[in-house]
């Protein structure tokens, strides 16, 4: 099981990147705009993602292959999961909440490391969003360094 930092790192301010693969094998990769862990054993999450991100809902059939990656403005601290789609839903109770925190964390981290004005950060974010759930089976370390790479535990299945 994924331990307490982990799960800060993903469902805080994290810059979250979503990578998955056209019906042609192109890849495409998007912004995400808020996770929960859901379950644990096996992992399971939910991220909310831009409705008008079409490449990348197109992508997300139930069975599809996909990858989400968080990584820490700050410290540069990176998880990749792996996993499969569940397919995207419409956005539930609490989204719009979890959506707000999240970019109010990811953005207060990008002032600060970068000094990047807040109005210029706020044209960054999607007037609507969706949302996806995801059965994780693979979780790796992403920090840059020489661990990089490495399998932190399976994700379950």
């Amino acid at each position: 099981m994924i331990d307490r930092g982990t799960v800060e790192l993903l469902e805080g301010g994290s810059a979250l990147t979503i990578g998955t693969v056209r019906s042609d094998g192109a890849p495409h990769a998007a912004r995400a705009w808020g996770l929960d862990v859901l379950a644990f054993d096996p992992m399971r999450i939910r991220v909310l993602l831009a409705a008008h991100d079409a490449g990348t809902i197109e992508n997300l059939e139930p069975g599809a292959e996909v990858a989400v990656t968080a990584t820490s403005v700050p410290t540069f601290q990176s998880v990749q999961l792996k996993g499969t789609s569940r397919g995207i839903t419409a956005t539930a109770d609490g989204d719009a909440e979890r959506f707000s925190r999240y970019e109010r964390s990811f953005y207060d981290d990008i002032e600060t490391a970068d000094r990047t004005p807040r109005h210029l950060l706020e044209r960054l974010s999607p007037e609507e969003l969706v949302a996806i759930e995801l059965d994780i089976v693979e979780v790796f370390d992403q920090t840059p360094g020489p661990g990089a790479g490495q399998e932190l535990e399976s994700g379950g299945t």
